[in-house]
């Protein structure tokens, strides 16, 4: 096989599976309620990037996108990251809480 014809083949394999690993990430969908301490009631996940964020009977806007279980909510201008742990639950620590699906 020449240079040329290994190069693409290369840079084929190398796309390839880099869609393939976008695919594999946790995703998160629905309503997710704040379990213990969380600080906000909970959290819904809309199918066009966009997640309702409510406490004490407010609902705010705001946009969000996962990547590598991990699901960056931003609001108002600040970026919270929150982990997607092993049973799908979304946990920012201590002071933002852990959130489940209902």
């Amino acid at each position: 096989m020449n240079t040329t014809r290994q190069r693409r083949l290369s840079i084929a394999l190398a796309a390839a599976a880099a869609v393939l690993g976008a695919g594999c990430g946790s995703s998160v969908s629905g309503t997710y309620s704040g379990k213990g301490s969380g600080m906000l009631d909970k959290l819904e996940f809309k199918s066009d990037g966009k997640v309702e964020l409510s406490f004490m009977g407010a609902i705010q806007e705001g946009s969000f996108v996962v990547e590598d279980k991990r699901v960056k909510i931003t609001n108002a201008g600040s970026t919270q990251i929150f982990r997607i742990d092993d049973k799908g639950c979304l946990d920012a620590g201590a002071i933002l809480g852990r959130y489940c699906k209902q």
